[in-house]
Order: C-alpha cells, then structure tokens, then sequence
C-alpha cells in the first residue's frame, strides 16, 4: 500500500502542528522567564526612585 498525496498532506499538516506548538511554548517561557526578570527590575527602580524623593 503506498501513500497518497491526502496522507502526505496529512503529515504534513501534523509535523506544522507539532512546529508551532512548540514555538508556542518557547515564546511562553520566554514571557515568563523574562516578565519575572523585568518585574524585579520595575520594582527595584521603583524603590529608588522612592528612596531618592525620599520616602
């Protein structure tokens, strides 16, 4: 039984699938690795800035 040209359009749609699911991920933790990082920057700025007016 050989492959028809639906079955390789098949693969094909699943193997793009399993593609952006993963950069889906990657982008999700890259969001979430570096919104922790910029969170602490904000608010490490924002004591200084604090402590500068002086409160």
């Amino acid at each position: 039984m050989t492959p028809t040209h639906e079955d390789e359009q098949g693969a094909v749609a699943t193997e793009y699938a399993l593609l952006m699911m993963f950069i889906a991920l990657a982008i999700m933790g890259g969001i979430i690795v570096f919104g922790t990082q910029l969170e602490q920057s904000y608010l490490l700025m924002v004591q200084q800035v604090a402590n500068a007016l002086g409160g």
